[in-house]
């Protein structure tokens, strides 16, 4: 069994927004909306013929739409909310049980052994009772809670000898539903006098919300309630990864539809070259720096998305 502590700090920048006074629509400034989030995670898991893990993380989350003040007669503020996020992921190492069953290593050869294994994750974010508001006397949004679940496999060949252990060549590929868990109800209005008889609510939804995990993660098929995710991975001897993914969202809802592509690098499968015997060997076997970039491409010329990057930095300690 083990545990882990981590820390991660995201900045999103929502791009540039023109400023106008109440007048008329002449600009006279620029605002960079932006929203951030500290984030603080436990980790658990468990190494039983599977592999089980679990974690949680409490964020700290900072949405800055607009500049403090008046928009439309009414006080404009920035909120600032607390939420927490869970998930579990179950491995299951097929070649590895095998073996363990049949008493005697699965192997290619003296030296190679091949890797097949299933994961199964799941996992739901941004829990909390708490609501955002931005404008006085406007009612306050829910959080946008969300519920993902996936399943992936993940292929290699294993070489193993007295002296290293390292995969050469690894291929990761995953399929993945994921909903929002806020079901919006419109107000009921009087046909004939167009009075409001009630004002449109909204409720979260329980567990997996509008996703069926056999018919959208196992058969693969579509549903217009929830957004379809598939990804792939190509890591060369744990040090370089090539990826791409792809995200489809209904039309009447969201219509969000693109490609990504990126790559990642990360220290720690250096060691398996310089060994640990060495001072900087010994630093890149407890510390762990993973740097990771990708570029969205959409379906649609001049998308709000269109051209998105991403680039993640993260320092892990090892044990």
């Amino acid at each position: 069994m083990g545990f882990g502590l981590g820390y991660s700090s995201i900045y999103l920048n929502l791009g540039d927004f023109i400023i106008s006074g109440p007048g008329g629509p002449i600009p006279f400034g620029t605002y960079t909306a932006y929203e951030t989030s500290d984030q603080y995670t436990l980790g658990v898991g468990i190494n039983y013929w599977i592999k089980a893990s679990g974690g949680i993380t409490f964020k700290h989350i900072f949405s800055s739409l607009f500049p403090s003040g008046f928009i439309q007669g009414r006080r404009a503020t920035n909120p600032t909310v607390d939420a927490y996020d869970y998930g579990l992921i179950f491995d299951v190492p097929f070649v590895e049980i095998l073996s363990r069953l049949g008493q005697e290593p699965i192997k290619v050869s003296q030296y190679w052994s091949p890797i097949f294994d299933v994961r199964l994750g799941f996992a739901k974010n941004n829990l909390g009772n708490q609501t955002v508001t931005y404008l006085e006397g406007v009612s306050s949004d829910p959080l946008p809670r969300y519920a993902r679940i996936g399943l992936g496999f993940n292929l290699g060949i294993l070489y193993t000898s007295d002296k290293v252990e390292f995969q050469p060549v690894a291929f990761k590929w995953t399929t993945e539903a994921n909903d929002i868990l806020v079901r919006r109800y419109p107000p009921v209005i009087d046909s004939s006098t167009q009075a409001v008889l009630m004002d449109g609510y909204w409720e979260y939804q329980t567990g997996l919300g509008d996703i069926n995990f056999f018919d959208e993660v196992i058969l693969g098929h579509t549903n217009a309630q929830t957004v379809k995710k598939k990804g792939w991975e190509l890591n060369f001897c744990g040090l370089l990864s090539l990826r791409g993914g792809r995200l489809d969202e209904d039309p009447n809802h969201g219509n969000r539809r693109f490609s990504t592509s990126g790559w990642g690098f990360r220290t720690s499968g250096i060691t398996r070259w310089l060994g640990s015997e060495n001072v900087l060997g010994f630093i890149l076997n407890h510390v762990d720096i993973r740097y990771d970039h990708s570029d969205l491409t959409t379906d649609e010329e001049n998308h709000p998305l269109s051209g998105t990057k991403f680039d993640s930095v993260q320092i892990i300690i090892l044990n």
